[in-house]
């Protein structure tokens, strides 16, 4: 018995990892450092979903890992930036 379940997690565990991944969002970069002489730095978002919008959970932190409230401007779909 304890054979078959470590055979059946290994296959379930295996056949996962066959499955094609698909981002609907991406983004320009994964981190962004502001250094103190910038007056700004920016990324983008790109929703490569053509028919779904999808929603992006953001938060700013400092050095120690808390939570930075700042103005954040967003544009909307299809504006010039």
């Amino acid at each position: 018995m304890k054979k078959t379940l470590v055979f059946a997690t290994v296959a379930v565990l295996s056949a996962s990892s066959l499955l094609p991944a698909e981002a609907a969002l991406t983004v320009s970069r994964s981190r962004v450092i502001v250094n103190e002489g910038d007056k700004s730095v920016s990324m983008s978002v790109t929703n490569r979903n053509t028919q779904e919008p999808y929603l992006a959970q953001t938060w700013i932190e400092d050095e120690t890992e808390a939570k930075v409230t700042s103005p954040l401007m967003v544009l909307p779909t299809g504006a010039a930036h």
